[in-house]
């Protein structure tokens, strides 16, 4: 291949790989929560037999922002979480007070303080699923594992 040839190739561009790599690797938790929530919210559809109109429907939003966040790339807000958690009648986030140590004091926060660690609430899933069960495993206790945000 001549210099000709392997110029035309080149693009004349400045490439933005870094660029983006980097917001990839800071999207990266949000978007795994993001994941998860995904995931809760189409197993409850699937249980419920809800489309997910319906779920807009008493979300009161769109059916697009419904599919926003059903592929799980959507930075959700406590309003749009509170509000799936009302429509579907589960915990998707649960918020507790704390104590913390600041200055070596200890302090209760109040509850309408976020504490630090989110927990997520998803269902478990089997990786040994038969063909005629359902994919969802409800464990004893309340039917759902916590993962720390």
């Amino acid at each position: 291949m001549n210099n000709s040839n392997l110029n035309k190739l080149i693009s004349k561009e400045t490439s933005q790989w870094k660029e983006k790599a980097q917001k990839r690797i800071s999207e990266r938790d949000w978007k795994s929560n993001s994941r998860a929530v995904a995931l809760t919210v189409l197993t409850q559809l699937r249980i419920r037999s809800l489309s997910q109109t319906e779920l807009a429907g008493m979300m009161g939003v769109s059916r697009q922002q419904v599919s926003k966040i059903v592929k799980g790339q959507e930075n959700l807000t406590f309003e749009t979480i509170s509000k799936l958690e009302k429509a579907l009648g589960i915990t998707i986030i649960k918020i507790s007070n704390i104590l913390t140590e600041e200055n070596g004091t200890k302090i209760q926060l109040p509850s309408v303080k976020i504490k630090p660690q989110v927990m997520l609430y998803m269902p478990v899933f089997s990786p040994k699923v038969k063909q005629n069960e359902s994919p969802v495993e409800l464990p004893q206790k309340n039917g759902f594992t916590t993962f720390s945000a």
